[in-house]
């Protein structure tokens, strides 16, 4: 009798086990089901965002669009380029790709902007020595009171050059080992700091950090394969963006890209899941169908 007892008690024990079990799994598989969605949702949306971009580009250079992906990449690559290596290469100009000739109107700000849309900015510091000089300007609405201010080296030619310049003043103190105090400090006990040479200066260096935005350290490419909808990880490069052009009011074409989702990509997942990679969304003339989402 006990050892019936005892099998029930580990039936029951396998039963609370394999329970624990599912019930982990049927938590665990749908969030991931749910992430592999997402990340292949943001893909695609990614992927029609760079594609509508450069046919903007392409539209502004050449005032028209194309369905040919080869031809949109490179010339947007190659435009944005040339203005890079060659600063006076705007307005009208030409541009030779596989011995074809565009003819392009170019703006001097279209490479920054094709770079800011597609490239990560990666903060550059650089450091640099300032020298900075305390001069004394006449007052300009009572010109018998003097104006102390402090001016680097680019701008003191300027004030040496203006009537109302007065002259150069004491920066701070020096001693010949090199250290330095403030001109308030030494006024608190003169003897003292003359005793120890320090040395009025009336000119003072001062290391400053510049920061500022570079895009072509991580330089982003537009990729042909960008054509490509990713589904899944089971479809990634099986179904291509459908791009289109309507031009029925030819002086206002509008460029369209869309996904080619349909209900035949859901997958079965795990026998029991559904993977589902969301509705067909479309970017029509620069406004996405998921903006107000």
């Amino acid at each position: 009798m006990k050892n019936k007892y005892d099998k029930k008690i580990g039936v029951l024990d396998w039963l609370i086990f394999f329970s624990i079990i599912i019930l982990v799994l049927m938590v665990y598989i749908p969030l991931n089901v749910w992430s592999e969605e997402n990340q292949y949702k943001d893909m695609r949306r990614s992927r029609m965002k760079h594609i509508a971009s450069a046919e903007e580009f392409f539209y502004e250079m050449t005032g028209k669009y194309t369905t040919d992906v080869s031809e949109l990449f490179t010339l947007v690559e190659a435009a944005m380029d040339s203005l890079i290596s060659d600063s006076t290469f705007v307005g009208k100009q030409k541009i030779y790709l596989d011995e074809k000739t565009y003819e392009v109107m170019m703006d001097e700000t279209f490479h920054i902007r094709v770079d800011t849309t597609y490239s990560t900015a990666e903060v550059i510091k650089t450091t640099e020595i300032d020298t900075i000089y305390r001069i004394g300007v006449k007052n300009e609405d009572n010109l018998s009171l003097i104006d102390t201010i402090w001016v680097n080296s680019k701008n003191f030619n300027d004030y040496q050059n203006n009537s109302n310049y007065v002259g150069q003043f004491i920066t701070h103190y020096e001693n010949p080992d090199g250290l330095s105090i403030e001109i308030n400090e030494f006024n608190k006990n003169k003897n003292e700091y003359i005793e120890a040479k320090y040395n009025p200066q009336t000119v003072k260096y001062v290391e400053r950090v510049n920061k500022y935005r570079n895009f072509l350290r991580r330089k982003f490419h537009l990729d042909e394969e960008f054509i490509y909808c990713p589904i899944s990880k089971n479809n990634f490069d099986k179904k291509k963006f459908i791009l289109n052009i309507d031009e029925s009011n030819p002086s206002a074409p509008v460029f369209t890209i869309e996904s080619p989702i349909d209900s035949d990509d859901n997958e079965l997942r795990y026998g029991i899941f559904r993977y589902r990679p969301g509705k067909k969304e479309s970017i029509i003339s620069g406004v996405k169908s998921w903006a107000e989402k």
